[in-house]
């Protein structure tokens, strides 16, 4: 069965004004920007919505205005990307739920890979490829006792790190 292609066979929207003579196009939603000046401060302010809707959006600006000297404040304090590439593996690492939970087993009490796994019904591979990822993320560290590594989180703030985010899914 071959399924017949509707788009093809009706014009585009330039096609039709252009057609059109009588009917010029007209002035695209955004116009131009200009300098303009808000509560004091200089940026660009563009008229109009955008869109092809009337109806403004609760969660976006009805207006255009780049605050050129806040951009400036902010953009002297952002972080290098090799800073925020860091961060976003830790969370990605933080992203598993395994592996949250562990971060939590280990923010309780420093645990063995057959602790951990015993506490939540894994195998001790499974653990062990776990804790692998969170102490080359510097999450986790070890320490060996004899013939035993034991695990504890890298540094306090890896705890708090969880403990926020913990705090901010328990509070809503």
């Amino acid at each position: 069965m071959k399924i017949k292609n509707i788009y093809k066979e009706v014009p585009t929207l330039p096609v039709l004004l252009k057609s059109n003579e009588n009917n010029p196009p007209s002035p695209p939603d955004n116009p131009p920007t200009s300098p303009f000046t808000k509560g004091g401060q200089r940026g660009i302010f563009k008229g109009g919505k955008g869109g092809f809707s009337n109806e403004a959006k609760p969660d976006t600006c009805e207006i255009t205005f780049v605050n050129r000297e806040r951009i400036a404040q902010v953009k002297k304090r952002l972080k290098p990307d090799s800073t925020i590439n860091q961060l976003s593996e830790t969370f990605k690492a933080l992203g598993d739920t395994t592996r949250l939970k562990i971060i939590y087993a280990l923010s309780q009490a420093e645990l063995c890979v057959c602790d951990i796994a015993a506490l939540f019904g894994l195998t001790e591979s499974a653990v062990s490829h776990q804790l692998r990822i969170l102490r080359n993320m510097r999450l986790v560290k070890y320490r060996k006792d004899g013939r035993m590594a034991y695990y504890s989180l890298d540094d306090e703030h890896i705890e708090g790190l969880f403990n926020e985010g913990l705090r901010h899914v328990e509070e809503r």
